[in-house]
């Protein structure tokens, strides 16, 4: 049986796919151009949109986690947001950084063993935040077992847009 953080974990992720297939209200998937505390502007292929968060929307950001102001997502993150949409505005109720699958042979550890070095660059093993999931549960869904070189990392990952830091968020 599932516990409720793997449930709740499981939730966040499927609004984010929801949120990215448009199936509950008006969505869209962009790019990050500014952010303020009110709003973000994204570029979503067809020119760009203001994102201005509605009360108590649902917000996460590969940076910090869940968070509760617009400010706290990072200029070039790929973002899913659903909504009500008038023209070039759309008023959220939910906003989430996309996270990537990812796919890497570890060929040497940090002394601390909290970065991998792989063949795609160094992973941060541990940093990574999975939306509404507590840290508890986070490490558990994270656990790689042994990680040596030769070894294979499969999971998903957030990657930074300033840094192109990788930080996995779930892993096997």
């Amino acid at each position: 049986m599932n516990s409720p953080a793997t449930m709740k974990s499981a939730v966040g992720l499927a609004k984010a796919v929801d949120a990215a297939a448009g199936t509950d209200g008006d969505a869209a998937v962009g790019t990050i151009v500014s952010v303020d505390e009110r709003r973000i502007v994204i570029d979503a292929g067809d020119g760009r949109l203001s994102v201005t968060p509605a009360p108590n929307a649902e917000m996460y950001s590969g940076a910090f986690g869940e968070v509760r102001e617009s400010s706290s997502f990072i200029v070039g993150d790929r973002v899913a947001v659903n909504g009500v949409r008038k023209g070039r505005d759309l008023e959220a109720t939910f906003i989430g950084s996309i996270y990537s699958r990812v796919a890497a042979t570890v060929t040497d550890l940090s002394s601390d063993r909290s970065i991998a070095h792989t063949t795609i660059g160094d992973i941060e093993l541990e940093a990574g935040r999975l939306p509404f999931t507590s840290p508890s549960h986070q490490a558990r869904l994270r656990d790689l077992g042994e990680v040596a070189p030769g070894r294979t990392i499969n999971g998903l990952a957030w990657v930074h847009p300033e840094t192109s830091e990788i930080y996995l968020l779930i892993g096997n």
